[in-house]
C-alpha cells in the first residue's frame, strides 16, 4: 500500500469524489497559487478555421478569474498548458519554467457512435478504479487528482508540487512508466485495448496543450466532464520511485549497464507479462475451438487431416500447463 493513502483514506476519497463535496476547484488543485515556482500558464483556442490562437497567459493565482471571464463558445475548442513558462514569454520548450502536472492522454480510436464511445470510456474508468486506483495490493498506483473525459478520450492529471524544469528527465520517466503500467493493464481487456491508445508523445510535451476543463468538444458537440478524486499534490521524486517499484514496471524493464556519464536507461523486455500471458492463453483456446469447428464443417478432410492435427497440437501445447 502506498504511503500516501491508507485503505481507509482511499475509501474516503472515493466517497467524497462521488458526492462532489471537495471545496477546491480543479484549477486550485492543479495550479495552487502558493507554490514555490511561479511561472505563467498559457491558454489557447482552436477556432472555426482550425487555427490555434493564443489567449495569453497568467499566473496561477489569476487563473480561476481569467477562465471565468472567458467567453466559452460551443463552436471552438479551448486548451491549457499543464506546466508553466517564464513570465511573459511564448509557449516554447526553451521558455519552460516549472513542472506542475503530469497528464496521461488516452485517445479512443475506431469507428463508433458517441454513445458507444462514452460506454467504452465509462467501462475503462470503472475498471481502472477497481483494479489500479482503489485497490489494496501491489498493483495499486498513486491516484491521479483529476479525471477529465474529453469527449473522444480521457486525461488523467497528477499534480506535482511544482518542480524545476531541470527535472524533465524524471518527468518523462514517470510518464513512460505510467504508460507501461496502463498498456499492461489494457492487455487484460482486449476490447478496451483494441480502441484505447495512450498518446505518450503528447503527454511528454512539457509545454503541450490539453483540453480546457468544462468546455465543449466540437467533434462531439458535448461538454467535457471533470471528476476530482483528491486534492493532495505529489513530490516528483516520490511519485517516480513508487512507479519504479511497481511490479509491472519491474517485470517489463531491466537496467542497462552504466554509460560513461553514469546515467542509467531502461530497456523494455520482450517477455510478456502475466496479463499478456492470460491473453495469449485465451487466444490459443479460441484457435482450438476454431479448429474443432473447422473440422466439423469440412465434408471431406482428405488431405487436410495432418494440417489440422499440426495446428491443434501447436495451440494445445501452449496451454497444456493450465489444463
Amino acid at each position: 500500500m502506498s504511503k500516501f493513502f491508507s485503505s481507509a483514506n482511499l475509501s474516503f476519497l472515493f466517497q467524497i469524489s462521488l458526492k462532489g463535496v471537495i471545496r477546491l476547484t480543479v484549477y486550485e488543485i492543479l495550479f495552487p497559487p502558493d507554490e514555490k515556482y511561479q511561472g505563467m500558464i498559457h491558454l489557447a483556442v482552436l477556432n472555426k478555421n482550425k487555427e490555434m490562437k493564443s489567449l495569453g497567459s497568467c499566473f496561477p493565482k489569476d487563473l480561476p478569474e481569467r477562465i471565468e471571464n472567458l467567453k466559452i463558445m460551443k463552436s471552438m475548442n479551448y486548451y491549457i498548458t499543464a506546466n508553466s513558462t517564464c513570465a511573459y514569454t511564448k509557449r516554447r520548450l526553451t521558455n519552460l519554467f516549472s513542472l506542475n502536472n503530469i497528464v496521461l492522454d488516452f485517445d479512443i480510436h475506431g469507428r463508433m457512435n458517441q454513445h458507444l464511445r462514452n460506454e467504452l470510456i465509462d467501462e475503462f474508468v470503472w475498471r481502472i478504479k477497481r483494479d489500479l486506483f482503489f485497490v489494496n495490493c501491489e498493483y495499486q498506483i498513486l491516484i491521479p487528482n483529476v479525471l477529465h473525459k474529453t469527449g473522444r478520450g480521457i486525461q488523467m492529471w497528477w499534480h506535482i508540487n511544482s518542480a524545476s524544469k531541470q527535472l524533465q528527465f524524471i518527468y518523462h520517466e514517470i510518464i513512460e512508466n505510467l504508460a507501461i503500467i496502463f498498456k499492461d493493464f489494457l492487455s487484460e481487456y482486449p476490447e478496451l485495448e483494441k480502441h484505447i491508445e495512450i498518446d505518450v508523445s503528447a503527454s511528454k510535451n512539457s509545454v503541450g496543450l490539453f483540453r480546457l476543463f468544462d468546455t465543449y468538444n466540437t467533434h462531439t458537440g458535448m461538454k467535457t466532464e471533470v471528476e476530482i478524486l483528491h486534492e493532495k499534490g505529489f513530490d516528483i521524486n516520490e511519485l517516480n520511485q513508487s512507479l519504479r517499484n511497481h511490479p509491472v514496471v519491474i517485470e517489463n524493464c531491466i537496467p542497462k549497464k552504466d554509460k560513461p556519464n553514469k546515467m542509467k536507461q531502461n530497456i523494455c523486455k520482450k517477455k510478456p507479462t502475466q496479463y499478456q500471458r492470460g491473453y495469449y492463453d485465451a487466444l490459443h483456446r479460441k484457435r482450438l475451438a476454431f479448429i474443432k469447428w473447422w473440422s466439423l464443417e469440412l465434408d471431406d478432410i482428405v488431405g487436410k487431416r495432418d494440417i489440422l492435427i499440426y495446428y491443434g497440437f501447436n495451440a494445445a501445447k501452449e496451454i497444456m500447463s493450465t489444463l
